[in-house]
């Protein structure tokens, strides 16, 4: 993603029941990051995500907590 200049390369690997994303990048001001963030299939219509081992430039920075995606049924608006 490019957003005034940052950008970020992800390298994809399997996982479990989804995917581990190692990443790296740097901010607009050339503070490089890094993250490893997971995907995993909780059931048919959900998604796990979280980023843990973040880092900027040499701080490290808070894991996030679980975040679901669920997807929505044909019956919700």
């Amino acid at each position: 993603m490019r957003r005034h200049g940052a950008h970020a390369f992800g390298v994809w690997s399997p996982h479990d029941s989804g995917w581990l994303i190692e990443s790296t990048g740097t901010m607009a001001d050339g503070t490089q990051t890094s993250a490893v963030n997971i995907l995993s299939m909780v059931d048919a219509d959900a998604l796990m995500w979280r980023s843990v081992n973040r880092t900027a430039g040499e701080i490290s920075v808070p894991d996030t907590d679980e975040l679901v995606l669920r997807r929505k049924s044909s019956t919700e608006q």
